[in-house]
């Protein structure tokens, strides 16, 4: 009896092992599993917590496979162990995903300092970096969502400030560079020299302090300077220009009583003379070169002098035109007021731009004021012709430099220009840009630095 007894037993707990495995899909445990893996996935797993993620998810499409099969008490082991990764995943992603936030909101703390957020916008710079110090002591605690949470605003508003930054900077240096070549432009102006050099030279003065506003952080300050600095290289060029027109309108100076003595006229003459024998004999040699190479002025010239040289002197101001409207048609009766005069000199010359054809028309153009009597005008003309016809002949390789250690009188790029091209310091900004690898700030070159030189026309 008693053994019959023990095999009923034996036979019933059987039946019920056997009912209990055969039971129903496990819905509870795959809605669990299912729930726990959207969570993981709204704290950003798949970012932060990659593999842990990927692991939970491969576990829950085992189960439903086993589900599928009527594998019941296989699909609810592997709904189980989905759930426990996807749990596992969301804790490691809201870890992750708030010390990433912080670390990168330290970056952007830096790079804000670096276009100057403190000075430019110092309550909300001020306000993100201590928000953020807050937010690294949450993370202390093991505070992850909250930090998160608080984190991520103040990455958005440290973006917006270094781009408002950027753009008072970017600003700034534009005009700084605009107020730069109109300056440049005007101090090698014939015209200028002769009548106004001294209002010019008022400007030079604002135009340094712009740029030690702008390096120093004070956008505004320098966009100001520059806007005075521009007024006064305007009211130097008009002033030249009305000096100049009276003096072409003066009669005939009668002969000096000393027949070696040379009148402004005869020898404001002879210097456009000499200036036109140049831009000619340069015009002469790239056309030849041009017959003897093919195209290689229109096409294949140095990289650096295409791409900067037609800037370097006359600036970014203007933008790209086509050459045949670089040169305006001259009023046969009447000067050109100093406006006219600066729109046509190019100030930013396309690479395809550049041709002997563009050198052709400043050479007719100096032709034209020489005939004229206004030789002033001659010389700044025949003087872009040859600078455009310097930027065609500079296809071939440059001498290189090494700056000199001599603390008693140190090199700059200044002095570099003027040994390199026979006085002519005021290139400096072409030996500059051709090695801006090298050179990051042009106040700033150490001994033993080897610079390229391009090589130039200009004797």
């Amino acid at each position: 009896m008693k053994k019959r007894i023990g095999l009923m037993n034996g036979l019933l707990m059987a039946a019920v092992f056997l009912l209990v495995s055969c039971g129903g899909a496990p819905v509870k445990e795959m809605d669990e599993a299912k729930a726990a893996l959207e969570k993981a996935k709204q704290a950003d797993a798949k970012v932060y917590a990659v593999q842990e993620y990927k692991d939970a998810e491969d576990d829950f499409l085992i189960a439903v496979t086993y589900t599928n099969q009527n594998q019941n008490g296989e699909a609810k082991d592997k709904a189980l162990s989905s759930k426990a990764k996807a749990d596992a995943s969301y804790q490691l992603s809201i870890q992750n995903r708030a010390k990433v936030t912080f670390d990168n909101n330290n970056s952007l703390i830096s790079k804000a300092k670096d276009v100057f957020a403190d000075k430019i916008n110092s309550a909300e710079y001020a306000s993100a970096v201590s928000n953020n110090m807050k937010v690294g002591k949450l993370i202390d605690q093991s505070n992850f969502t909250a930090a998160y949470e608080q984190g991520a605003p103040i990455g958005n508003s440290l973006k917006s400030i270094i781009a408002e930054c950027r753009k008072l900077l970017d600003g700034a240096k534009v005009s700084l560079e605009n107020v730069q070549s109109r300056y440049a432009w005007a101090e090698k102006s014939e015209i200028i020299k002769k009548y106004a050099m001294a209002e010019l030279e008022q400007a030079k003065p604002l135009i340094a302090d712009s740029a030690s506003a702008l390096s120093s952080g004070d956008p505004k300050s320098s966009s100001d300077k520059s806007y005075q600095a521009d007024k006064l290289i305007t009211a130097a060029l008009d002033k030249a220009n009305a000096e100049y027109k009276k003096s072409l309108e003066k009669p005939a100076v009668k002969p000096q009583s000393d027949p070696d003595q040379k009148t402004d006229e005869e020898l404001d003459k002879k210097k456009a003379e000499d200036e036109m024998k140049k831009a000619n004999e340069a015009l002469e040699k790239i056309k030849k070169d041009k017959e003897k190479k093919g195209s290689f002025l229109d096409k294949n010239t140095h990289d650096f002098t295409l791409s900067h040289s037609a800037m370097i002197v006359l600036g970014q101001a203007m933008s790209q035109i086509d050459s045949s409207q670089l040169i305006p048609e001259t009023n046969k009766n009447n000067g050109l007021t100093a406006a006219e005069k600066e729109a046509m000199m190019p100030k930013e010359v396309p690479d395809e731009e550049v041709t002997i054809e563009l050198v052709e028309k400043y050479y007719a153009l100096a032709q034209e004021a020489y005939d004229k009597g206004e030789y002033l005008d001659a010389v700044d003309f025949a003087r872009e012709a040859m600078r455009l016809a310097e930027i065609l002949m500079n296809r071939q390789e440059g001498t290189t430099y090494t700056v000199l250690l001599n603390p008693k009188d140190r090199d700059c790029l200044w002095k570099i220009a003027a040994k390199m091209y026979e006085n002519n310091a005021w290139m400096w900004p072409i030996i500059w840009k051709a090695n801006a690898d090298q050179i990051k700030d042009p106040d700033l070159i150490y001994p033993d630095q080897v610079f390229k030189i391009p090589p130039s026309l200009v004797k």
